[in-house]
């Protein structure tokens, strides 16, 4: 979420119908925010924030186009919600990760991401090009929340924690 805030923010801005899509992507991610923060609290074993209250101004912020306040609060969350993916951080690119990664990559993402069609609301970015351009936290979550199954896994990753390990080493150390 807080890269798709700045994305919105960056200069030069982005088209209109991709800030429609960041936004539009903004706005059911924090339908989730709420549940999420339980779990990690949950999870943390400390006593639930008021997660409500979190999501009901970061609503506020995006209605009133405040992105500065928006950004703001995220980045809080984010230092009090830290990711924690040490199943696939850090993933040294060894040859047998490179190889299963590049395989997944010409199977699964190549159509969409090799070449993207950039004037969709939600392109599909070309994930060599974006590995380099952001923090391994900000593109490993994107990895997590990104890959998307199908009618037979739903909406849930169908990659397990080795292969998005895999695809993370393989585009963070690609020269391309």
């Amino acid at each position: 979420m807080l890269g798709d805030a700045r994305t919105l923010t960056a200069s030069p801005a982005p088209s209109q119908s991709h800030h429609k899509g960041l936004n539009d992507r903004l706005r059911g991610s924090l339908s989730a925010l709420a549940i999420l923060m339980r779990l990690a609290d949950q999870e943390r074993g400390r006593s639930p924030q008021n997660v409500l209250f979190v999501r009901a101004a970061l609503r506020t912020s995006l209605d009133r186009n405040n992105l500065a306040e928006f950004i703001d609060t995220l980045s809080d969350l984010t230092s009090r919600y830290p990711l924690t993916a040490t199943d696939i951080l850090p993933a040294p690119p060894t040859p047998a990760r490179l190889k299963r990664a590049k395989e997944i990559h010409q199977s699964l993402c190549a159509p969409c991401h090799d070449e993207p069609d950039n004037e969709v609301e939600r392109p599909a970015y070309n994930l060599f090009m974006q590995a380099k351009a952001i923090s391994v936290t900000e593109f490993s979550a994107r990895m997590i929340i990104g890959v998307r199954g199908d009618r037979v896994t739903g909406l849930g990753n169908p990659l397990n924690d080795e292969y998005l390990a895999s695809l993370i080493a393989y585009y963070r150390s690609a020269q391309q």
